[in-house]
């Protein structure tokens, strides 16, 4: 949709985002990982109780992180949209592309890490149903913003938050379905347990930071030699890339299991 309604300058735009969506993923990871490794343990171990806190502190402070972080890039963003971006043609489109996203951490974080709780917990429809809200929420914000709103790079940032919405909306369903395992109560919110998701997390978390500097490296260098174009055209390579091992990792595994 960026590419063919707003052309390639909002599609490098993008591309030079690329550092700060990978340390959201690092981040988000963290508790991601962290929470469905603590829970599995405690599930298989059939301590509920400690299952209900576990989950209860890792999304509690997966949101408090992605409500940081979204204050971080709010406060700073016409400095790290400066540190991010050589363009003088980008970097408008980027300060408004990243005020859009950025509202979308705190939910985008919840999301995360709530869709496999749900898969483990045996309720799988629901996750599902999360995941298609994400992906039509996002579509058709950036379609009425193409056609409607007209709001430009600002509204192609806002896409995801409104995505993050609709699929939150989905997940709170689960949590106040009383026949699930698994309950979200504030009162279990535990420090130590936080602690614990955070150490279980980082390892496995650590390779984003890999992709946020060769995303940052591979930026510059791109832009220094082939400009705006080469930098969306990088955009373009990652989502082939991405398309191509949604089909290609499946199929991999069902050739191996057979």
């Amino acid at each position: 949709i960026v590419g063919n309604y707003f052309g390639s300058i909002a599609l490098a735009t993008v591309g030079f985002a690329a550092p700060v969506t990978q340390f959201y993923s690092f981040l988000s990871y963290i508790f991601v990982l962290g929470t469905q490794v603590l829970v599995s343990q405690q599930l298989g171990k059939g301590n509920l109780p400690m299952v209900c806190k576990v989950l209860t502190s890792g999304m509690v402070a997966a949101v408090s992180c992605g409500t940081l972080l979204w204050a971080f890039c709010q406060i700073f963003l016409n400095t790290l949209c400066g540190w991010l971006c050589s363009s003088s043609e980008c970097l408008p489109l980027l300060q408004q592309y990243l005020n859009g996203f950025s509202w979308g951490y705190p939910l985008g974080f919840l999301f995360l890490v709530s869709v496999p709780l749900l898969q483990l917990d045996n309720d799988k429809k629901r996750a599902f149903w999360a995941t298609f809200a994400m992906m039509v929420g996002c579509v058709s914000f950036n379609l009425l913003n193409v056609f409607y709103l007209h709001l430009g790079m600002l509204g192609v940032g806002l896409a995801y938050p409104c995505g993050c919405i609709l699929a939150s909306l989905v997940i709170i369903t689960h949590f106040c379905n009383n026949k699930y395992v698994f309950k979200f109560k504030i009162a279990l919110l535990n420090v130590g347990s936080v602690l614990k998701v955070i150490a279980q997390g980082v390892p496995s978390s650590s390779f984003y930071i890999f992709n946020f500097v060769r995303a940052f490296v591979l930026n510059h260098y791109l832009f220094e030699t082939g400009g705006n174009v080469a930098v969306a055209a990088l955009v373009v390579a990652n989502t082939v890339s991405v398309m191509v091992s949604v089909v290609a990792i499946p199929r991999g595994i069902t050739n191996t299991l057979q």
